[in-house]
């Protein structure tokens, strides 16, 4: 197997990691239908150009010989009850044929090691509570399910 490059997306890396979000999309399929339907080509386009310009995100890749196989997006949020930036884990993705290969256990640990030179004093993220392969994952990773729940509110004209 050739070797494979984790670090922080490039402007050249767009199309590569929208590709990997579309299966993103694809593998939640109704789960997430609340979001709306209007997620196509030019609103990942545009969503990949506006994180990779905040300097409150990170979109982190794995590559192997120019193919982008693995992402994750990392968002710093401000936490009131701490007082300090946390990391907002979102877009955990590794191509299909890449995975049981130590690819996103490996993006996780990047993103930690990103998490820690930013001073992040935690990181979370939310998994659908059937989805056993991430939620293996994420156990190994040394993330912690906190027994929390996500509630959503769609508001008016966002869908």
């Amino acid at each position: 197997m050739s070797e494979v490059e984790y670090r922080l997306a490039r402007a050249g890396d767009r199309e590569g990691v929208i590709k990997l979000w579309r299966g993103l999309i694809e593998f939640y399929g109704d789960s997430f239908r609340h979001y709306g339907s209007r997620t196509d080509m030019d609103i990942l386009r545009n969503s990949f150009e506006k994180l990779l310009a905040d300097e409150r995100s990170r979109i982190i890749i794995a590559a192997c010989e120019e193919e982008i196989i693995g992402t994750v997006t990392l968002l710093k949020q401000y936490s009131s009850w701490t007082g300090s930036y946390y990391g907002r884990i979102e877009d955990v993705f590794v191509a299909p044929e890449w995975r049981r290969q130590g690819i996103g256990e490996s993006l996780l640990n990047f993103t930690y090691k990103i998490a820690e030179e930013e001073n992040l004093s935690r990181l979370e993220l939310h998994v659908l509570a059937d989805n056993r392969e991430a939620k293996g994952l994420y156990e190994k990773c040394n993330l912690v399910d906190n027994g929390s729940l996500v509630y959503t509110y769609m508001l008016e004209g966002s869908s």
